[in-house]
Order: structure tokens, then C-alpha cells, then sequence
């Protein structure tokens, strides 16, 4: 991937070799289709992944400004300019969400607006926790669902304990623990998870079924 300097140069924009490396990885991860170019709706996802939606007529118009050989959408430099002129940031923690699989750029957006210091490695095997105790599939955790993760992964388990600490982490108060509350609880109790205790819960799952 390459970059038309002089396209760059009459945009009066100057790139840093780590930035070009960013934009380059973000500019393939965001080309959903692979098509060598970025359109209307790919860059609409791309802002909504970093917590910038915008109208869906304002993205068009923001294309239509950065495509300078009028082809609909915006090649890799045109994507590089926009961004710059724009003021989009694109540093180590815009694109660990651009790169993310798309079921986990939502938590990992949460993550990069909470604070939360997280592995790539540790948010997808706590996703597989996640996941493995939520019995029912339905995405987020009832209190009994909760209790598993209590229990299994060595911290109180107490009908009284549960209850609380249950409450304590359902922030936005919906009855059940969605995936961003569970890593908040993971963070603040200080548990690490490895493939060992991934494999010994799937072990006691399936001896309690």
C-alpha cells in the first residue's frame, strides 16, 4: 500500500512511518469488501466503531470533499488526508478497536473510554468465559448465570454475596450483567484467566450438566 506523495503534499499533509503503518492496517481492516477503496458506508462503520457516529448524509459529504478523482469513494492516501484534515486519531488504541472481530469493538471502545488495561489475548479468553457461562445464550447474565462466575472462578459465592455484588456491577440497573459490566468486575477483583481455568470451567460444566 502506498501513498501518493504529491496528492499528500497539495493537502499540505505530512505522515510519520508509524502512521503510515497504523493507517495502512486500519485502511485494510476498514475495506470491508476489499476493494482497494473505502466507501460511504465503511467509513460510517469505521466512525461508530471509534465512538464518533456521525449522520449518514454528513459521511457522504466528507467523502465527496476527500475523493479527488471523483470515483464515489476514497482510495488509501485520499482515507490518509481525510483523517489528518478531519482530526480522527488513528494511534495504537483506534486501531486495536478497528481491528478488532466485529462482535468485540464495542467492548473494546468500552475499554479504551474506561481506562481498562486489557490484553487483546485477555478480553478474547474472557469473552470464551463469558460466553461458557452464559448457559443460555442469551448475551448478557441473569443472577444464577452470575453466580457461576462466583463460584468458578474463586471468588465469593454466598446467596448474600451474590446478590450484592450482582447489584454492584449492574451499572445500568437491567437485571442482568452484559459483557462490558463483566469486565469491569474482572478488572476490579484483579482475576487473571488463562487456557488452563478456561478449560477447567468447560470441565465442571460439563460434569454438572
Amino acid at each position: 500500500m502506498a501513498l501518493d506523495r504529491k496528492m499528500l503534499s497539495r493537502a499540505n499533509v505530512t505522515v510519520s512511518g508509524d502512521e503510515f503503518e497504523r493507517y495502512s492496517r486500519a485502511f485494510s481492516s476498514i475495506d470491508a469488501d476489499n476493494s482497494g477503496e473505502i466507501n460511504v458506508q465503511e467509513l460510517w462503520d469505521m466512525l461508530r466503531w471509534l465512538g464518533k457516529p456521525m449522520d449518514l448524509q454528513r459521511v457522504k459529504e466528507i467523502v465527496k470533499r476527500y475523493d479527488e478523482d471523483s470515483s464515489g469513494e476514497i482510495g488509501f492516501t485520499e482515507f490518509v488526508i481525510l483523517m489528518k484534515k478531519q482530526g480522527i486519531p488513528m494511534g495504537e488504541s483506534e486501531l486495536r478497536i478497528v481491528e478488532a472481530p466485529q462482535d468485540l469493538k464495542p467492548s473494546m471502545l468500552f475499554l479504551h473510554k474506561a481506562g481498562l488495561n486489557f490484553t487483546d489475548d485477555e478480553v478474547m479468553r474472557l469473552r470464551k468465559v463469558f460466553l461458557l457461562l452464559d448457559t443460555d445464550h442469551s448475551g448478557e447474565m441473569d443472577i444464577d448465570e452470575f453466580a457461576l462466575v462466583l463460584k468458578y472462578l474463586g471468588l465469593s459465592h454466598k446467596q448474600e454475596d451474590t446478590v450484592r455484588v450482582f447489584r454492584q456491577f449492574d451499572q445500568d440497573n437491567s437485571g442482568t450483567i452484559q459483557f462490558n459490566e463483566f469486565l469491569v468486575l474482572i478488572h476490579q477483583k484483579g482475576v487473571k484467566i488463562t487456557n488452563t481455568d478456561i478449560k477447567v470451567i468447560e470441565t465442571m460444566l460439563r460434569v454438572e450438566q
